[in-house]
């Protein structure tokens, strides 16, 4: 299980504008997107996160207050907050500096937003706040949160997730007056990672949801992919990333009709989760097979014909294994068999439903 007590998050969902077109521009689903992301990440089968360093802000919360909010200030605030609780935290809790450290690396800091969004340089995607006018437009950069935290260490991983359009509009990006100094991490060289999701590619929109869904495509596909639809005992950047490359379009022209293609960039190895949903496995050896007088056998998750995990299924009967696996690919050897190495070998895939399979 990853160990999340130095993870944090800030969530923003913003679907009304109230000075943009008198609200003709308010949206459908940020406010859900981000109500659903915040219960994903204080799920303790999902991001695990503790309620308590998980600041979701929508229009209801905190509180419940009147348009426009968030604005740019609030969710600026709620950054360094993050920032603030952690290097306290470590400063009051842990006995030494090689602890604080050890801290460090283990941390995280979510950023999600949801709402109207613009690219004005190609790299970015930048959140329209919630009293944006048309004449005056207040946004918050994420390309610049990230650049920020970055280049002072703050965290020792960032995840930066928006759900937002990226269409050019000609306004310059508002800089960040941060002092991270007070916060600033340690000189590791392969730290911070960072895994960045993107709604959609440069100049191109991103859609809301259709009738079937409550989440906007990019938020539906996310959702999907960290709550099970990614195969595999454990949800990794590289995973999570081949996995939103495949459904946000398939999504998009299913419910909108419309060309939708996020960009992702991610550093290897990022673990968002432990996929707890298992399937049952009965697995039946063939008369006369090498897995037929076995009082086990072993399953080994396989991914790039690397084994992931090894998971022992005992013998219920004469040549009959049984256990539980969640989704993924798998092959099934001798206790403590190698694959590589002669040992008798069989596929199986386990593909969210309960498998009955003959081996041998």
């Amino acid at each position: 299980m990853t160990d999340t007590t130095w993870h944090y998050a800030v969530v923003v969902g913003i679907d009304q504008y109230p000075r943009i077109e008198n609200g003709r521009k308010n949206l459908r689903g940020p406010m859900e997107d981000a109500e659903d992301m915040a219960a994903w990440l204080t799920d303790a089968k999902g991001g695990n996160l503790d309620p308590g360093r998980v600041k979701l802000l929508t229009r209801k919360a905190p509180g419940g207050r009147n348009p426009p909010v968030p604005v740019l200030d609030e969710i600026t605030d709620a950054i360094l907050g993050c920032a603030a609780d952690f290097v306290d935290r470590r400063k009051t809790t842990l006995p030494n500096e090689a602890a604080r450290k050890a801290a460090w690396q283990k941390s995280r800091l979510y950023f999600y937003v949801s709402g109207h969004g613009i690219d004005d340089e190609g790299d970015d995607a930048a959140l329209i706040t919630a009293n944006a006018s048309s004449v005056s437009l207040n946004h918050i950069s994420t390309r610049n949160v990230l650049n920020k935290l970055t280049k002072e260490r703050v965290f020792g991983e960032l995840v930066i997730l928006a759900d937002c359009c990226r269409e050019m509009i000609g306004v310059g990006m508002q800089p960040l007056i941060w002092d991270l100094s007070p916060y600033r991490g340690y000189n590791v060289r392969s730290l911070p990672r960072t895994f960045i999701g993107l709604a959609s590619r440069n100049r191109h929109k991103a859609f809301e949801p259709g009738d079937k869904y409550r989440n906007s495509i990019f938020t539906q596909a996310l959702l999907e992919g960290l709550k099970g639809g990614v195969s595999g005992n454990v949800v990794t950047s590289e995973t999570l990333e081949k996995f939103l490359y495949s459904v946000v379009p398939k999504l998009a022209q299913e419910q909108k009709g419309e060309d939708q293609d996020p960009k992702i960039d991610g550093d290897p190895d990022i673990v968002f989760m432990h996929n707890s949903t298992n399937y049952q496995v009965t697995l039946t050896a063939r008369p006369g097979s090498p897995f037929a007088e076995l009082p086990a056998v072993d399953v080994l998750e396989t991914d790039k014909a690397v084994v992931r995990s090894r998971v022992p299924l005992p013998a219920a009967a004469p040549g009959v294994f049984k256990g539980a696996l969640p989704t993924g690919f798998y092959a099934i050897v001798p206790p403590g068999g190698d694959p590589m190495a002669g040992s008798p070998v069989h596929p199986l895939s386990v593909l969210g439903k309960d498998t009955n399979e003959a081996i041998g």
